[in-house]
């Protein structure tokens, strides 16, 4: 009797602790979550700033594909008084093209394009890069987890996140140096070192330094 009755305790003390350990997982989730949503408008902010660049481009963009259209159509329609052999009209749609070229300053389009594609780019992976970051650090992971993960990945990570809290407020210098792979929970770490640079950017009265 005595030995069934230890033996229902342990399972009572088991269930409490499974039971605990649950409850701690959604605290350390609504923490991050929370988190989160204090920084949701800066983190708009980060995002909406390549958004509305990328916006820009592509109403650059849909006019130089209106001015390569009508490029195409004058380049056509030489080719066309060519294949009939009428060389008077031919010369005329050069000249045409000519203008046509001036008018729309072909050379500086087609090297802005260039430009515009790389630049939009860049804001796209901006985009996917705090997007990746914040599924990163708010998805629910076992509280026990460990992993072999670099100290600076996870700061860069993080300054993703808490960039629009910083960069009016502080000067942000990096010095990692060669760190080594530490086992840790990365996301509980990410969650510390956010509370550390908010609450660094928050108690400076002036415009200060963080390292």
């Amino acid at each position: 009797r005595e030995i069934g009755h230890r033996k229902m305790m342990e399972e009572e003390l088991l269930k409490s602790y499974d039971e605990l350990k649950q409850a701690q997982a959604r605290l350390i989730q609504s923490d991050k979550l929370a988190s989160i949503g204090q920084l949701a408008a800066g983190v708009a902010h980060e995002i909406n700033n390549p958004v509305g660049f990328i916006s820009n481009n592509m109403e650059v963009f849909q006019e130089y594909v209106g001015n390569y259209s009508r490029i195409l159509c004058a380049v056509e329609n030489i080719k066309e008084q060519i294949s009939n052999g009428d060389m008077e009209k031919a010369k005329a749609a050069m000249d045409e093209l000519k203008k046509l070229e001036v008018e729309i300053n072909l050379d500086f389009m087609a090297k802005d394009v260039h430009k515009l594609l790389e630049h939009s780019i860049n804001g796209l992976e901006r985009i996917r890069k705090i997007v990746l970051d914040l599924r990163t650090f708010s998805r629910e992971e076992n509280a026990e987890s460990r992993e072999l993960v670099k100290i600076d990945e996870i700061m860069d990570s993080i300054l993703s996140i808490v960039q629009n809290e910083l960069k009016y407020k502080a000067e942000l210098t990096k010095e990692y140096g060669d760190t080594p792979l530490v086992r840790c929970n990365a996301q509980r770490l990410g969650q510390v070192f956010i509370n550390l640079l908010v609450n660094a950017a928050q108690a400076m009265e002036d415009r200060g330094k963080i390292t």
